[in-house]
């Protein structure tokens, strides 16, 4: 079969077409890795990630990447994202990409995973940071902050500090603040002793003080003909101090160190 000229250019046209659909599909992360993650260029690299589909797409490339000789990974269900940013994280002029993370499913919508991804001379790598807890908070602006208000930034990461009972049950909870080192984020809770001292202690004790209050005033409106009733409330109550307690401990502890 012959093929006139005009068919000619007609299937060099349509081959041409998907070569370019399927290299723009496939070079955001290229991309990516060809920019440079600085002051005067973050906004070209925004650009590539305009939406949530497209950070979704890039952080699973990423994945992929990361577990290339992981045969596992290929029967794993793709990644969710939720809240993201970039931010400076390295104090050094540079930016990471730092997205809150679901990789169990949408039957598990958990987001437990921090990744930051880092463009070192044109090569991405990323890094995660897990938590213990249901998961990172929805806004991205209470994980990635300066905390000592010295213009560098700091990973707020919380951790569950028992069993996990159930949601119905508060299990307490305590956030650690993790720093960039020069070759790894490291935990550094102790190099923040006076965040502890004055912001967080004081508000889990304004917390404990008043559902002591709550406690107190149920007792003493406890209805005999509901003694049951009033005895879960204050038993809940007393859940709720036995957790401030415990997050207190753990403070103290850092206090120590």
């Amino acid at each position: 079969m012959s093929i006139t000229g005009n068919q000619f250019f007609i299937c060099a046209g349509l081959l041409i077409t998907g070569f370019v659909t399927a290299a723009h599909a496939d070079s955001v992360t290229t991309q990516l890795g060809y920019k440079r993650w600085d002051a005067q260029h973050i906004e070209d690299v925004k650009a590539l990630l305009p939406d949530k589909a497209s950070v979704e797409s890039f952080i699973n490339d990423m994945y992929v990447q990361a577990n290339a000789n992981n045969p596992v990974w290929a029967n794993n269900v793709p990644a969710t994202v939720g809240p993201y940013e970039f931010a400076q994280l390295h104090n050094d002029g540079s930016y990471q990409f730092v997205a809150v993370v679901n990789s169990s499913g949408p039957e598990r919508p958990f987001y437990r995973t921090l990744a930051i991804v880092d463009n070192k001379n044109g090569k991405l790598s990323m890094t995660e940071l897990k938590t213990n807890t249901l998961g990172f908070e929805d806004d991205i602006d209470a994980i990635v902050v300066d905390i000592n208000k010295d213009g560098k930034h700091e990973i707020v990461v919380p951790r569950r500090l028992g069993d996990l009972v159930g949601t119905a049950t508060p299990s307490p909870e305590l956030d650690d603040i993790y720093v960039w080192n020069g070759n790894k984020f490291e935990q550094r809770d102790s190099s923040f002793k006076d965040y502890y001292r004055n912001t967080v202690l004081p508000k889990i004790q304004k917390n404990m003080t008043a559902k002591q209050q709550e406690k107190e005033s149920t007792k003493l409106a406890g209805d005999p003909s509901h003694t049951s009733e009033h005895a879960l409330w204050v038993r809940d109550h007393q859940l709720y101090l036995d957790e401030y307690q415990k997050e207190i401990d753990a403070i103290n502890e850092i206090l120590k160190q």
